[in-house]
């Protein structure tokens, strides 16, 4: 087989790329199709017509974009796994109750708050 390829293309067979490179192969090509209805025109990319939901080719594209040109790997940054600290649960019990209580009363209480400022602005503004 490297005879042969060798003998078409007059070139010798390489084993392996001289150069490093990066490559995707998208092996259906309706993956770029745009849908074109005569009622609402050409559809964005990826979009379904019958129950109009929209996949992520244009993402997976503007990705492989990102991959292809880009060689200081933002890609990996973006995908980076984050660990989840755990909480001191001694710290947690101690202070269950005042979390809760704040957690409850404070919107209440902003909500008050910001009614009585308005009722007081309208009377103040509407005052005969």
């Amino acid at each position: 087989m490297t005879d042969t390829l060798s003998n078409i293309y007059k070139h010798p067979f390489l084993p392996s790329t001289e150069f490093e490179n990066q490559m995707i192969i998208i092996s259906d090509a309706d993956v770029v199709m745009n849908v074109v209805t005569q009622k609402e025109g050409p559809l964005y990319m990826g979009m379904n017509q019958f129950n109009n939901y929209q996949y992520a080719n244009k993402d997976f594209f503007l990705n492989c974009l990102e991959y292809l040109i880009n060689p200081s790997g933002i890609l990996e940054a973006r995908s980076k796994d984050y660990t989840l600290r755990l909480l001191d649960s001694k710290k947690v019990e101690d202070q269950r109750s005042f979390w809760q209580i704040f957690n409850i009363a404070f919107p209440i209480l902003l909500v008050v708050f910001f009614g009585l400022i308005f009722s007081w602005l309208r009377r103040k503004k509407y005052a005969a």
